[in-house]
């Protein structure tokens, strides 16, 4: 089980379509962009596979819904969310 699912949401800002499991965090950091697979089977895999080699609209599609979530995610943000969360757990301190 993946922690976040960082290498998914590398590929994503990378322009690559992804193809990975239903499952741990990977829906969260993929959002609605990969192919998921519910179970790790040759079948569903080669499916997939084909489908993105294949099908320049289907791949433009999830390259494009990737790019859009990933913009979500920033160092700035991150530090951002943080310190307003470090500041309200010492607001409560007090």
């Amino acid at each position: 089980d993946e922690g976040f699912g960082l290498p998914v949401v590398e590929a994503l800002a990378s322009g690559c379509p992804v193809i990975t499991l239903r499952n741990s965090a990977l829906t969260e950091a993929g959002g609605d962009a990969p192919w998921y697979l519910d179970k790790p089977d040759a079948d569903s895999l080669a499916r997939a596979m084909l489908t993105m080699a294949t099908d320049p609209e289907e791949r433009s599609r999830r390259v494009a819904e990737g790019f859009a979530h990933v913009s979500r995610f920033s160092r700035a943000r991150y530090a951002a969310e943080v310190k307003e969360e470090l500041i309200a757990m010492a607001a409560q301190d007090r």
